[in-house]
This record gives C-alpha cells, sequence and structure tokens, in this order.
C-alpha cells in the first residue's frame, strides 16, 4: 500500500491546520455545539470508549508501531492530553475522516457513517474544549 496520509512537517501544512482552527471554531459556534461542549472528564471517557476502538479497528493496521504509513503511529495516543499536545496532526485526521478519505475505501473494514461521526465530533469538541 503505497498509499500517503498526506502528514508532513511543511510549513504550509502547519500553517493550513493554524488556519483552519478558527473556522472550525466558527462552524462549530454556528451550530451551536459551543454551548454544550463536554467537560474534560466526558472527553477522555468518549477517547477510551469510542476513539481509542475506532482507532484499533480502522486504523492500526497502517498507522501502528510497525512501518506506520506517512509515518504516523496512532498507537502512540493514549489519552486525550497526547492528542491535545499534536492536535495539528488530529485536525488532519478529523479532514481526512470528513472527507471519507480515510480508511481507503480498498481497506477492509469501514466504518459506519455513526462512527466516523462521532470521532470527528470528539476531535471538534477537543478543539472547543481547549479553545474555551
Amino acid at each position: 500500500m503505497g498509499r500517503t496520509f498526506g502528514f508532513t512537517k511543511s510549513a504550509g501544512k502547519g500553517l493550513a491546520c493554524v488556519l483552519a482552527l478558527p473556522a472550525l471554531i466558527a462552524l462549530a459556534a454556528m451550530s451551536g455545539v459551543a454551548e454544550s461542549a463536554p467537560t474534560r472528564p466526558e472527553l477522555e471517557r468518549q477517547f477510551a470508549s469510542t476513539v481509542q476502538p475506532f482507532l484499533k479497528t480502522y486504523c492500526v493496521a497502517c498507522h501502528g508501531k510497525d512501518k506506520p504509513q506517512a509515518q504516523l503511529d496512532l498507537t502512540l495516543y493514549g489519552s486525550m492530553a497526547s492528542v491535545m499536545r499534536d492536535y495539528a496532526h488530529w485536525s488532519l485526521l478529523m479532514e481526512k475522516l470528513v472527507a471519507q478519505q480515510m480508511p481507503p475505501s480498498d481497506f477492509s473494514k469501514q466504518p459506519s457513517p455513526r462512527q466516523r461521526e462521532a470521532v470527528i465530533a470528539w476531535v471538534r469538541d477537543c478543539l472547543l474544549y481547549t479553545s474555551d
């Protein structure tokens, strides 16, 4: 599988992620999500019950410890705090999920729309939590 996930350390992509953050915050605020942003304990619980199982099922086969595609090892993220330390990658991960580019269409396992949306919402909620 010669796919790349688009995770590079170029300044252009880093700038794009930084510029995308205010737009995501504004979008969430307009949709009314900001008023009911989850608390940190809720986000931690969702990470353990929803995000980690999603990653194990749909992501770590390619983005795990052994030869991680695009140099992205998702097994390194064991908590919400570890995600927040590297939010630029998670913002891009969210974009790939929204665009339905990940997992790739030829991957044998595909998440349901509900599972995909739950992870997207969690990443978005983490951004809202940190912006408070």
